[in-house]
């Protein structure tokens, strides 16, 4: 979940709620397991799962403390846990954030766990998983962190609004595979309308909104980010450059100031939900995740939507996308035990994440759950397919500070007018400096192979 990904928000579950005071692996007896998790809308399936699992294993207590963990923003919490010997024995944290706490010492690597308590290799038990979930859970050859829910990057369109343009909505049926860039910024033109100021009143795709990181499309071109090789990053690299300046593009051809004043007036920032321009049927496209499925459930259940493909460069490219999540793993000072290794590896294996994600309706990491459609809710399966597209943003320990500048170089092209070549190479020169200690170093083996 990049970061307009939800943020992980704390929730006390099963034994109850602690703080953060007193919970380390050292004050706990060998069958109490200290849980940092989630909660939000997450609350009731996750205590349902811990509720369970307790159930099924009498020997074994689990508390569940309410730490923010979403980003690295808030590595403050694990940080001053690990250090004062109060970590939890698992972790739930953003799985892209994994390779940087994995860099800083602050995490345990499961291939010890794996080797002791499965009886299979490490690399037979990753097998389990998708490989773009296992690559961005590794760091520096090992596996940090078990890989639980994701996502993937989509192009949802309001049917109606299309039609009442003249636009046949079968046009975008993923079965005739993605479109263009060009195609569907013509659409939005034939949906376009303004009023007598010449501001917006309709408009057809916002191309840099929700998810439509320049990094998303990116991965049309192929992007990679890293060269082993060389152990530099290289946002200039032409997949990347050629993305940004696709913005630049964009921008003009939709006035960057007339669509920021259509989002503030029909969608603004301190509006409900309910008043997303897609869902008012004031706007055609959003790129976006599943996550958009509740909103449709929610606030539109009567709206006719559909999915497809993230728009490509030129007709007959295959299809691309990305994917972040979650993942499990153990800090410094976890007791990593027999009982912590069988909690983990259950919350991340086949039945937890069918206990878990199917009344969460969201996508599973674990390929035998997502070849079984029973697991999932139907709505989920053009997303279940789509994974077969999917890559991850590269885990590297300077991964978060990448993506920072990633958006900080598409706000200075959106808001300052800076071409896209100075915007990357000033993302380049705060990227290189934080990476360079790390040298040398390169990405788990095959990183960005697609799992067709």
């Amino acid at each position: 979940m990049s970061h307009t990904r939800r943020q992980v928000l704390g929730w006390g579950a099963a034994a109850g709620i602690a703080g953060l005071a007193g919970c380390g692996s050292g004050a706990r007896a060998g069958g109490d397991i200290a849980f940092w998790g989630a909660g939000g809308d997450d609350l009731p399936a996750q205590t349902a799962l811990l509720d369970a699992y307790t159930a099924a294993n009498p020997g074994v207590s689990i508390t569940a403390s309410q730490v923010p963990a979403g980003s690295l923003n808030y590595g403050a919490s694990i940080i001053t846990a690990v250090r004062g010997g109060t970590a939890p024995d698992v972790w739930l944290l953003d799985r892209f954030t994994t390779a940087q706490y994995a860099s800083l010492g602050l995490l345990e690597p499961l291939d010890p766990l794996i080797e002791e308590y499965t009886g299979t290799s490490v690399e037979e038990f990753k097998s389990g998983w998708m490989k773009f979930a296992i690559d961005e859970a590794s760091y520096d050859g090992q596996l940090y962190a078990l890989p639980t829910e994701t996502d993937c990057r989509a192009l949802f369109y309001n049917k109606q609004v299309l039609r009442d343009a003249g636009i046949d909505p079968d046009e975008l049926d993923p079965a005739n595979g993605p479109v263009t860039f060009d195609r569907v910024l013509e659409m939005g033109d034939a949906v376009t309308t303004r009023d007598e100021r010449g501001n917006y009143t309709t408009m057809g795709w916002i191309p840099w909104s929700d998810e439509g990181w320049p990094m998303t499309y990116s991965f049309a071109g192929g992007a990679s980010y890293f060269d082993d090789a060389t152990c530099t990053v290289d946002l200039l690299d032409e997949p990347i450059l050629h993305a940004y300046q696709l913005l630049e593009q964009w921008r003009d051809r939709l006035d960057f100031a007339k669509t920021d004043l259509f989002l503030a007036t029909y969608q603004p920032a301190s509006g409900p939900p309910s008043a997303n321009t897609v869902l008012t049927g004031r706007r055609a496209f959003v790129t976006a995740t599943p996550w958009w499925l509740s909103n449709f459930d929610r606030y539109a259940p009567d709206l006719d939507w559909g999915v497809t493909h993230l728009p490509v460069n030129a007709a007959g490219d295959r299809p691309y996308t990305w994917s972040g999540g979650f993942a499990v793993a153990t800090p410094k000072g976890s007791s990593r035990s027999e009982e912590v290794w069988r909690f983990m590896s259950h919350y991340a294996g086949t039945t937890g994440q069918r206990e878990l994600l199917g009344p969460l309706k969201r996508l599973a990491t674990r390929k035998d759950v997502l070849a079984d459609p029973t697991a999932y809710d139907p709505s989920l399966q053009f997303f279940v397919d789509e994974l077969q597209y999917s890559t991850s943003r590269p885990p590297l320990p300077a991964g978060q500070v990448l993506w920072d500048a990633s958006v900080e170089a598409r706000d200075a092209i959106l808001y300052s007018g800076v071409p896209a070549a100075e915007a990357l190479q000033r993302a380049q020169d705060r990227v290189e400096p934080q990476m360079s200690p790390y040298c040398p170093f390169t990405l788990p083996e095959g990183f960005g192979t697609i799992e067709v």
